[in-house]
C-alpha cells in the first residue's frame, strides 16, 4: 500500500457492527486500487481509495529524492521525560476530556515532545515530536502508521491560537477529521523505532482547517509518510 486516501461521513455507534465492502476498482500489471466503504444499518459512515504498487516488478526510477528530516540539534528521545507529552496535555486539554482519563501507559504510541517554533502567523507553527509504537507481533505496521497519522492531530491546528481556543480548549465545541490522506514512502518501515513527526498548518476557515505532516526514521533520516 502507498496510498489511503479517506472521508469519514458519519459518526457510528461503537456498540453495534460496522460492515466494511471492498470494491476491486483497478488491478494492472504494477499498481491496484480498492474503494472501502463502511456502513452501519443503512448509512455509509466512511469511504476511502486504497492504492498499491507490486514492488516486486522494477519500475523506471529516474527521480529520488525527499523532505530532509529537520535539525534537532542532538535532541534524543531519551532526553525527554516519558511523560512529557501527558503533561503537555494537562496544561493544555480540560480534565473533563476523556483523552485525560488515560495514563501514558495506557496510549498506543510513545509521545515524547521536542518543541514548537511559533511566528507571528499561524502558519508559522511547527511542531516536532518523537513517537514510537511498542514492539509489534507483526511485520506490517502500516495499520500502525495510519492510526498514528490521525493521534492528535487537530491539536496542531489549536495550537496555533491557544487564546481564541481557549483555556483547556473550552471555546472548541467538536474537533473532527472529515478527510485523510497519507501517502507511505517505505512499506517495510516499523513504527516501532523511533520516528521524528512534524506539523503544520497551511489554511483555516469556514469551520475546517488543513494540517500537513511528515514523519522521518530517527536513525536514518529518511522520509516514512506524509500527508494532511
Amino acid at each position: 500500500m502507498y496510498s489511503s486516501q479517506s472521508s469519514f461521513l458519519r459518526p457510528v455507534d461503537a456498540h453495534n457492527e460496522v460492515v466494511y465492502r471492498v470494491e476491486r476498482t483497478s488491478d494492472g500489471n504494477t499498481y491496484a486500487t480498492r474503494l472501502v466503504r463502511a456502513t452501519q444499518g443503512e448509512v455509509c459512515a466512511y469511504v476511502a481509495i486504497i492504492s498499491f504498487q507490486n514492488t516486486a516488478k522494477p519500475v523506471a526510477n529516474a527521480l529520488q529524492y525527499g523532505t530532509p528530516m529537520p535539525d534537532l540539534g542532538g535532541i534524543r528521545p531519551d532526553d525527554i521525560d516519558p511523560g512529557a507529552m501527558y503533561a503537555l496535555q494537562g496544561d493544555l486539554v480540560d480534565q473533563s476530556v476523556p483523552l485525560m482519563a488515560l495514563t501514558p501507559e495506557e496510549w498506543p504510541f510513545d509521545w515524547r515532545p521536542i518543541g514548537m517554533e511559533m511566528g507571528d502567523q499561524p502558519t508559522d507553527l511547527r511542531i516536532r515530536i518523537f513517537v514510537r509504537a511498542p514492539t509489534l507481533s507483526t511485520e506490517d505496521h502500516l495499520a500502525a502508521f495510519s492510526y498514528l497519522s490521525d493521534e492528535f492531530l487537530f491539536g496542531t491546528a489549536l495550537a496555533t491560537d491557544l487564546k481564541a481556543a481557549g483555556k483547556g480548549f473550552r471555546n472548541v465545541t467538536m474537533g473532527v477529521s472529515l478527510t485523510h490522506t497519507v501517502s507511505f514512502h517505505n512499506p517495510h518501515a516499523r513504527i516501532d523505532e523511533w520516528l521524528v513527526l512534524e506539523r503544520e498548518t497551511s489554511w483555516g476557515a469556514d469551520g475546517r482547517v488543513i494540517i500537513h505532516q511528515r514523519a522521518w526514521v530517527k536513525e536514518t533520516g529518511k522520509l516514512v509518510y506524509s500527508g494532511t
